[in-house]
């Protein structure tokens, strides 16, 4: 017998009797052509397409986790983490996230993890949305602002701009839908709370270090910034009730957040006998 017959019948698998049978001439041409034993060729060629598949996953998996990062915000200070989709994190200390590699080729994955602590995500805006997961929640946003406090066993989510879904990790059930000013808790096992107006934007997010105003009144800003910074903050009656939106580190000096909001104000800075200072409009 050949070789390419052996292989055929797999030969060499085949116990000494069966051996025997295979080694017997054909038969002459009237008889009936032996049965090639295309099962276990079918069999092979299934496990080997399975085997394949497996191994494809295993790569993007392990790909994936080779090109995560995970960091922790040590000290007292916020630490700043810019993502690939030129999204930024501001995450508390104490905090930990994981995020994908900016260098890596799957840096255009839009998704991050926030294990542990609290932080503020400016998500930027593009058609692929954004996917961030903790332990007992995920949300799903496209362009936005918004605070999340991870717990022990439940995520609190707090949104400024924009609009994010936010759903459970476990309870099969519908997500909600948070708009801007709005709060939101998901406990572990459990549907997400129905979507509650907060009373002070502002004094909602003040763990991220920063004043997000969203629509607020101008005298609102003068005074939340007068007792921050401990000095007099006036405002022209003119520009009291105008509104002012925006995000505003805590940390800057007094004078660089004025000329921020007077600019929106149409305003400018003058400054009070006395110590403080005075906006008043342009013109005036």
């Amino acid at each position: 017998m050949n070789d390419l017959l052996r292989r055929l019948l797999f030969y060499d698998d085949l116990p000494p009797e069966k051996r025997r049978a295979a080694d017997r001439p054909a038969a002459g041409p009237g008889a009936a052509p032996k049965r090639r034993p295309v099962q276990r060729w079918g069999f092979r060629v299934a496990a080997a397409a399975a085997l394949g598949a497996f191994v494809v996953v295993l790569f993007f998996v392990l790909e994936r986790e080779a090109s995560t990062r995970t960091v922790t915000a040590a000290g007292d200070s916020a630490r700043v983490v810019e993502l690939a989709d030129g999204s930024t994190v501001r995450l508390m200390p104490g905090g930990t996230l994981s995020y994908v590699d900016p260098e890596a080729d799957a840096a255009l994955d839009r998704r991050a993890t926030l294990e542990a602590g609290r932080a503020f995500f400016d998500v930027a805006s593009a058609q692929k949305g954004f996917l961030l997961e903790t332990p007992t929640a995920q949300v799903r946003v496209l362009g936005t602002r918004f605070g999340v406090t991870v717990e022990e066993r439940s995520t609190r989510v707090v949104l400024a701009f924009g609009r994010v879904a936010l759903a459970s990790k476990a309870a099969s059930s519908a997500p909600v839908t948070l708009r801007p000013g709005q709060k939101s808790r998901v406990a572990a096992g459990a549907r997400p709370t129905t979507p509650t107006a907060v009373d002070d934007l502002s004094e909602a997010l003040a763990w991220t270090g920063l004043f997000v105003f969203r629509g607020a009144p101008a005298r609102v800003v003068a005074e939340q910034l007068a007792a921050h910074y401990d000095t007099s903050v006036e405002l022209a009656q003119a520009l009291r009730e105008k509104e002012v939106t925006g995000t505003f580190d805590r940390s800057r000096p007094l004078r660089e957040t004025l000329r921020t909001v007077a600019t929106a104000l149409g305003a400018r800075i003058e400054p009070l006998t006395g110590g403080g200072y005075v906006l008043v409009p342009r013109g005036a």
